[in-house]
């Protein structure tokens, strides 16, 4: 769920998005965006107003009546399943697909396992903190942090992580990294993670 510039509300399933104005929904099925949706993800809102939407088929960005997609198939993602994006104020893109993919708006960039510290290309959430310090989520290696050039890796092993699977990652009003872990789907758990 998220909302767009006119404070109006977006939602996305499994079969189609839908966007409530008001006064009524409009519903965008796939026949309408020419491709096979699947399961959202995540929903955000960039600060021109466009509306991306990550699911397991692709990401999806709704500007102004017009749907622009893209997946792995186009070289544009790592992977089709979108599991997270994080939208900077330059309107650039983090988006977790396996790996971890960059969006300047011209320009795709893949952090994988073969080019970065990661063990595994397994990245499941990602968010910025006030520092401009990413913070990576995996699901299964724990948490990484990139700050410019320079990366840290916490796990179990090393920190107080309760768990290596990290489902998601928010920065709150003090600047300090919430992880929401999952040992299994039924069981999870929200960690402070410092800024330093």
């Amino acid at each position: 769920i998220t909302l767009d510039n006119n404070s109006t509300l977006w939602l996305g399933n499994s079969a189609y998005f839908s966007h409530w104005n008001g006064q009524g929904w409009t519903i965008y099925s796939e026949t309408d965006i020419g491709h096979p949706i699947g399961q959202t993800e995540i929903l955000r809102k960039d600060n021109f107003g466009h509306i991306w939407f990550g699911t397991q088929n692709g990401l999806f960005c709704y500007n102004n009546g017009t749907w622009e997609f893209y997946n792995a198939a186009s070289n544009c993602l790592y992977s089709h399943w979108v599991k997270d994006i994080y939208i900077q104020a330059d309107n650039s893109l983090w988006i977790a697909d396996s790996a971890l993919t960059y969006f300047d708006g011209n320009i795709w960039t893949h952090y994988t396992c073969e080019n970065s510290p990661f063990l595994h290309n397994n990245v499941s959430a990602v968010t910025m903190d006030a520092n401009q310090v990413l913070w990576i989520g995996t699901d299964g290696d724990g948490l990484y942090r990139k700050d410019g050039n320079s990366w840290a890796h916490f796990t179990t092993d090393n920190s107080c992580l309760p768990s290596n699977y990290i489902v998601r990652l928010i920065v709150d009003r003090n600047n300090t990294c919430l992880l929401y872990t999952s040992p299994s789907p039924r069981d999870r758990t929200r960690y402070r993670m410092p800024s330093s």
